[in-house]
Order: C-alpha cells, then sequence, then structure tokens
C-alpha cells in the first residue's frame, strides 16, 4: 500500500480542508512545533482506512477527531495497491453522546467496495491482509507505540505473523483436507449402501430374466402374425354393425314422420296479412304527397329565425335612438361650460404674467438690497470677489414682498382655472365618447336592417310563416302515422311469412335426411301438398327397409364369431407366460407392456451387474482419498507445519533485525528468542550478556523496535505465501529525539537505504539534523487551522 493523497477537513488540528499530495515520494518527513497536527496525519490515514485513532485506548472512540466547536469532520485517502488506485472517505458527525459515522465508503475507481463503516473496515482488511491492530505494529507506528511488537506476548506476535505471512491460507487447507478426509470416508459408506440395492443383480437372476424375455419375443411374434386378420374381422363387423344401423335409423324416421299442425290455417292467415300491407302502402303514399305540398308553400316564404332577428334590431334600434337624444342636450351644456372655463384660465394667466412683471421691476429698484442676502461674513463678495469683513445693513423693502405675494395669489387663481378647465373637457369628451358608441350601434342596426326596413311587412311575413308551418307539421303528423300503420302491417305479414320459412326449412331438414332413399321431390310452393306427398311416400318404403337391416345382422354377428375364436387363443397363450390380461385392456398390448417390462428388468440387472464392479473400485479409490487427506490434515494443524514456518519466520526476522540493530547501536546490541518465544537483547558490551528485552532504555528500546519494524519491512516476503500482507510503505512517528548524533546518523543511513527499495518511508520528528537529510518534507504549520506545505529539499 502507498499514500497518493490525502485530503483532511474538521478533522483535529485542521479546521479548514487541507490536502497532502503523495505521489511520486519514496521518502519524506513530516516537521513542525508540537501540537501543530504531524501526528493528526498519520491518524487521518488510520482512520480513514479503518474508522479508528491508534492514539485512542477505544477503538470506537471517534469524537475527539472532530475540530472542536465544529460539527463533522472529513477525511479522504487515496492510495495505490499493486497498480491499481483505491478510495476510502469516512464523515463523522457530532452527536450528544459522542459521534457518528455520516459516510463511509471504499471505491476502487468509481467501483464501491463498500458503503458502511463496517464494511469499509473490513474490506480494507481484506486488501491490505491486516487488521487494525496489525497494521499499527507493522505499516504505521505510532507516537508511543513502537515497542508494542517487541514487548507483545509471544501468542499476539505469532497472531501477527501469521496475518503478515498469509499463513491462513495452511489452515484452510487443512480445514479443506479434513473436509475431503470426511467426505471420502461418507462416500465409502453410500458406496456400501449401494451395494445393498444392487444385492439382486446376480447371474442366475439375469438367467431367469433373458429366459422370459426369449417366451415373451415369440409371443409378440404370434400377435402380430394374427393382427392383420384381427382387424379385417373388427372392420368387417364394425361395418355390418354400422349398416344395420343406419337401417334402423331410417326405419325410425320414417315411422315418426307426421304433418304438423297449422299448416293449412298458416296458408289464410297470410292472404289476409298481404291485403292489409297493401292498403296501409296506398295510405302511407297519400299522406307523403300532402306533406310535399305542405314543403312547397313553406318554401316559397323566408326562414322564421332571420325575420325574427329583424323584428328585434328594429326594437334596439329605437331603443338607441332614445338613449342618444338627451346626451345629444347634455354634450352641448358641457361645451358651454368648456367655453367658460377657457376663458376664465385665460384671464388667470393673465393677471399672472402682470405680477410676476412688477414683482421683477421691483426686485431691480432694490436689487443691492437683494444680493446683500446672499453675502456670507468671511466669504467672498460675488460681484466684487473682495473678502466680506462684515455683513451691510439696508432698510426693509416690504414693496418687493407685497409684490411676491400677488404673484403667488395669481398663480394659485391660474392653478385652479386650469384644474376647472381640465375637468370641463373631461366631461365634455365622455359625452362625445358615449355619443359617438350610440351612433355606430345606431349606423350598424342600419345596415342590419337593409333587407328589411319596414317593421309592419316583418309582421306580416311572420304570420304568413306561422300558417305554413302548422300546415306542413299537420301533414307530417298524418304521414307518420300512416308510416307506423304500415310497419305494424309489413311486419305481420313478415312475422307469418318467416313462420313459413321455418316451417319449410324443417321440412327440407326431415326432407334431407331421407334423401338416401329416393324421396318424391318437393313443390316449394305449397307446403300442405308436399308434406301429404312425402309421408305417402314414408309408408310405402318400410318393408324395403326391414329387409336390408335383417340382411346387415347377419354378417355383423359372422364376423365377430370368428374373431372371438382368434383372440380366446392368444388370451390362453398370455395365461401361459403369466400375463394378466384386464377385462378393458387387449392382448397384444399386454403382450408388448410384458415383454418391456422383461427387458426393462433385464436392463437393470445387467446395470446393477456393471454398478457393482464400478461401485467396488469406486469404494477402494475413496478409502485411499480418505487416508491421504487425513494425513494432510494432520500435518498442516497448528502444531505442525504452521508452528514450524511461524519459528522459520521469527528466526529470520530475529536474524535480520541483529544484523540492523548492531549497525544502529554501534556492536552493541543484538537480539535473540527464548525458549518462550519472547525476545531477548544480548549486550555485546558486557561479555555477551543474554537478557529481557524490556531492561533496555528508552532510546535502546527504540533501536531495538525500529529495527524488527525495519526487518518485518525487508525480510519477510521471502517466507510469504501468495495473498500475504505488502509491506510497501512504513511510518515511524518520533523517537527519534532520544538518539546521539552518531546513532541518529547510523539510523538516518540505514532508513535512506530502506526508502532506496522502492518502499515508501515517512518520519514524524522533531530532530531537524534528521529532517533536513529527508529529500521531501511537509512542513506543518500551527494556527487557528493547521496547513501543510510540501518542500523538495
Amino acid at each position: 500500500m502507498r499514500p497518493l493523497r490525502l485530503e483532511l477537513q474538521g478533522f483535529g488540528a485542521f479546521r479548514e480542508a487541507q490536502t497532502i499530495d503523495f505521489e511520486g515520494v519514496d521518502y519524506f518527513a513530516l516537521v513542525g512545533a508540537t501540537g501543530s497536527g504531524k501526528s493528526t496525519i498519520i491518524d487521518a490515514i488510520c482512520f480513514a482506512l479503518y474508522g479508528s485513532v491508534p492514539r485512542y485506548d477505544n477503538r470506537n472512540l471517534v469524537a475527539p477527531a472532530i475540530s472542536q466547536n465544529l460539527l463533522e469532520a472529513r477525511v479522504r485517502f487515496d492510495f495505490l495497491l499493486g497498480d491499481v488506485v483505491y478510495t476510502a472517505v469516512r464523515v463523522i458527525r457530532r452527536t450528544a453522546k459522542g459521534a457518528t459515522t455520516k459516510e463511509a465508503r471504499l471505491q476502487r475507481g468509481e467501483e464501491v467496495l463498500a458503503g458502511t463503516a463496517d464494511e469499509a473496515s473490513r474490506c480494507a482488511h481484506r486488501l491490505l491482509g491486516l487488521p487494525f491492530e496489525h497494521f499499527t505494529r507493522c505499516v504505521v507506528l505510532p507516537q508511543g507505540e513502537f515497542s508494542r511488537f517487541l514487548h507483545d506476548k509471544p501468542g499476539d506476535r505469532q497472531d501477527l505473523l501469521v496475518e503478515l505471512l498469509n499463513l491462513g491460507v495452511y489452515e484452510q487447507m487443512r480445514q479443506s483436507a479434513g473436509s475431503i478426509a470426511a467426505t471420502a470416508k461418507g462416500k465409502v459408506t453410500l458406496l456400501e449402501q449401494r451395494l445393498e440395492d444392487y444385492s439382486f443383480a446376480t447371474a442366475q437372476t439375469r438367467a431367469w430374466a433373458a429366459e422370459r424375455v426369449t417366451l415373451l419375443d415369440a409371443l409378440k411374434g404370434r400377435v402380430m402374425e394374427a393382427k392383420p386378420a384381427l382387424l379385417s374381422l373388427q372392420d368387417a363387423a364394425a361395418k355390418a354393425e354400422a349398416h344395420l344401423q343406419e337401417k334402423e335409423r331410417l326405419q325410425a324416421l320414417l315411422r315418426s314422420l307426421s304433418i304438423p299442425p297449422g299448416i293449412a290455417k298458416l296458408g289464410i292467415d297470410l292472404q289476409a296479412a298481404e291485403a292489409d300491407r297493401e292498403a296501409a302502402e296506398a295510405a302511407a303514399e297519400e299522406a307523403e304527397k300532402r306533406v310535399d305540398t305542405a314543403h312547397l308553400g313553406r318554401r316559397a316564404l323566408p326562414e322564421r329565425d332571420p325575420l325574427i332577428t329583424a323584428r328585434q334590431e328594429h326594437i334596439r334600434r329605437a331603443e338607441l335612438v332614445a338613449l342618444a337624444e338627451p346626451e345629444r342636450l347634455r354634450l352641448q351644456e358641457h361645451r358651454d361650460n368648456e367655453a367658460f372655463a377657457t376663458s376664465s384660465f385665460e384671464a388667470a394667466e393673465k393677471l399672472v404674467e402682470e405680477a410676476t412683471s412688477g414683482w421683477n421691476a421691483a426686485k431691480e429698484d432694490h436689487v443691492a438690497q437683494h444680493l446683500s442676502g446672499a453675502l456670507v461674513e468671511g466669504e467672498p463678495c460675488p460681484v466684487c470677489l473682495q473678502e466680506v469683513g462684515s455683513l451691510p445693513v439696508h432698510p426693509a423693502a416690504p414693496d418687493i414682498a407685497a409684490k411676491h405675494a400677488a404673484v403667488e395669489s395669481a398663480r394659485a387663481d391660474r392653478d385652479r382655472a386650469r384644474t376647472l378647465l381640465s375637468q370641463a373637457q373631461g366631461a365634455r369628451l365622455t359625452i362625445e365618447g358615449t355619443l359617438a358608441t350610440l351612433q355606430e350601434q345606431i349606423n350598424a342596426a342600419d345596415l342590419s336592417l337593409v333587407q328589411h326596413p319596414d317593421a309592419d311587412d316583418i309582421t306580416r311575413l311572420l304570420e304568413a310563416v306561422g300558417a305554413a308551418d302548422a300546415i306542413l307539421e299537420a301533414a307530417t303528423t298524418t304521414e307518420k302515422q300512416a308510416r307506423a300503420k304500415l310497419r305494424t302491417m309489413m311486419n305481420s305479414h313478415q312475422t307469418l311469412k318467416d313462420k313459413e320459412r321455418d316451417l319449410f326449412r324443417n321440412f327440407d331438414s326431415v326432407r334431407d335426411g331421407l334423401v338416401v332413399l329416393g324421396p318424391p321431390p318437393a313443390t316449394r310452393t305449397d307446403l300442405s301438398r308436399d308434406w301429404t306427398e312425402l309421408t305417402g311416400w314414408a309408408v310405402d318404403k318400410l318393408p324395403e327397409l326391414a329387409a336390408q337391416a335383417e340382411d346387415a345382422r347377419g354378417h355383423a354377428e359372422q364376423a365377430e364369431g370368428e374373431r372371438a375364436r382368434i383372440v380366446a387363443e392368444l388370451e390362453t397363450r398370455c395365461r401361459e407366460c403369466s400375463i394378466d390380461l384386464p377385462p378393458t385392456e387387449e392382448v397384444e398390448h399386454a403382450v408388448v407392456v410384458a415383454l418391456e417390462r422383461a427387458l426393462a428388468h433385464l436392463g437393470r440387472i445387467d446395470e446393477g451387474i456393471k454398478v457393482t464392479a464400478d461401485t467396488r473400485d469406486e469404494i477402494k479409490a475413496a478409502r485411499i482419498e480418505a487416508e491421504v487427506a487425513g494425513s494432510l490434515a494432520h500435518h498442516l494443524s497448528a502444531t505442525g507445519f504452521e508452528r514450524w514456518i511461524v519459528n522459520e519466520a521469527l528466526g529470520r526476522l530475529v536474524e535480520g533485525a541483529s544484523v540492523i540493530l548492531l549497525e544502529l547501536s554501534g556492536g552493541g546490541y543484538s537480539l535473540a528468542l527464548s525458549d518462550a518465544g519472547d525476545f531477548q537483547v544480548v549486550d555485546h558490551h558486557n561479555a555477551n550478556e543474554i537478557r529481557s528485552a524490556r531492561t533496555l532504555s528508552g532510546g535502546e528500546t527504540f533501536l531495538a523496535s525500529l529495527s524488527l519494524a525495519l526487518a518485518l519491512a525487508e525480510h519477510l516476503s521471502e517466507l510469504a505465501a501468495d495473498g500475504a500482507a505488502r509491506l510497501e510503505a512504513i511510518f515511524l512517528d518520533e523517537g527519534f529525539g532520544t538518539l546521539d548524533s552518531d546513532t541518529l546518523e547510523t539510523v538516518a543511513a540505514t532508513v535512506e537505504n530502506l526508502a532506496s527499495k522502492d518502499r515508501m518511508v515517512g518520519i514524524v520528528t522533531h530532530v531537524r539534523d534528521l529532517a533536513d537529510r529527508v529529500p521531501v518534507q511537509y512542513q506543518v504549520s500551527k494556527g487557528v487551522s493547521s496547513t501543510v506545505e510540501r518542500v523538495n529539499l
């Protein structure tokens, strides 16, 4: 995992939005004053991936990460895994009881891999191959946490190595092998049961089954040999029986023939109905002629609606003329008022001009007094431009004030006269508009009455139209009544014709049923005569049909007797072959079914013999598989292969860390493992004394922990299985201040060497000498909201 970009807002010291770009960086340092937010950057990376902050004891505690007095914190972390870019985003919001995750997701490009806080944490674990606790021991070593891996219990350290080496794959292999062994054992049990199920399949049972197939096959040959004769006899008997039934049916039909009742009365009723229909047709034609005459008279007169409209328009015009006359009188009155207001306004205008002239003359007579009113003490005079020392005093000029008052009075009189003139003009224009509208309506009425200028002519025409409409309505009513009666007569006549047609159809149906016997032809005009001839013919035909029926009965009995003899022979042979014949089942079907069943039984025996042999082979193979898989599951147990490879990894880890620690401590210390699996220190300055790692000082503990961290990053992939955690980056938070200058120089060189091997290394430090050796610095500045500036040295 290599960081690419980190965005923070409202998180810890970073109140405002801040973006940190790690792209293209292999070795960097986070530098800045205490409390500026250096460690917060490491916390933000952990929080984005796992939703927890390393410095808090409680993994679920996130509220302190929100900047003080803010309601929300947001972190986005883009990182590279292999060649794929991933993005982790988390947003937390302050609540009354702490804080809750408002948004959390982990994406691969535009694809959302996880959409909740828990899903995002599990997805990060799956992608990186490390849970949060192991991530903070191997990738991010937070402030105050350097010694955790060094001082971990052996069991906890073994769990970490199993995770890092992806040894879970061997546990999966062990479980799979155990499952395979159990499945194989279960398979043996099932196969042995199968052998019991096929115990019927023996050589003896097969011989008996083959003998029965031979007997049934011979019987089937005899049945197929007799089948054509049986079918021929069955067909002959069926034809004779059908011929007999047809003759008997025709005899019954002839005996049932009789003339239907009401045939004679129907002819009389049809003649009367025909006469009534013809009389009604004549009456309807006469009524139609009267209607045509009435229509001619009505069409000679104009339409009613235009006449009524013209009469209403005459009435409306008279009303408009009556309304216009008083308005003309009012118009003259308002014109007189307007003329008077005009003369009054002109007189007032003249008085204003005279008063203004008098006022201007008075001002010219007292111009010095008028100008002195504008002087200001200490300001230049507008005439001589000299500074005014003191304001002059002039005697009052009452004549000017009086003249001015006269002007104002004249102006007020003129304004009142203008208002009265405007009102008079408005009233006059209103009445003129009303008169113009009335005149337009009168002109429109005159135009519409061009065709009917005389109101009395309109009245006479309306009376004539009314009389013609009444005559037309009476003629139309008479015609409707005549047509209704005609329809009644036609319906009655048609009803009788329909009845006659139905009776003819019934006659035709009966006669058609006897056509094979050659009945006499029908006239199709006299129904009674046709029925009489048909019934007489039927009586004469009955003896002939009786003789034909008796002959057909003899042929049917002869064919059926021969067929029964052959069937009885075949049934006897079926019983000899143990074939049960139900009363409704034919011999051929019973023999075919029996033969099919015998063949199927023989096939099952053959299949059983083969399955029995194959099953014995499968049992042998399953027992071998169960033995091999069980042995593999035993060897892959936690006390077997896993313990060996973990011990091997610890040995190589200690070996690699000792090399680094020897260099960092100037040859003073190396690491070893106790029999209990705890880390020990070999003190080369004290006769190679071996003691617990917990006895090291603070600076020595930092060196030992750093050696282990660097060894994890450097050597662990040698024993890792496919899919193990990829330690492509390591972050070291503080601890360098406990080192002397020589040791610091060695540590710096070691860290630089690690960074040169295609691995990102980030350190958090206050030590200026160490920071100045790092090619890229992220300078964290403290303020209301901390900021980060990237500096390339």
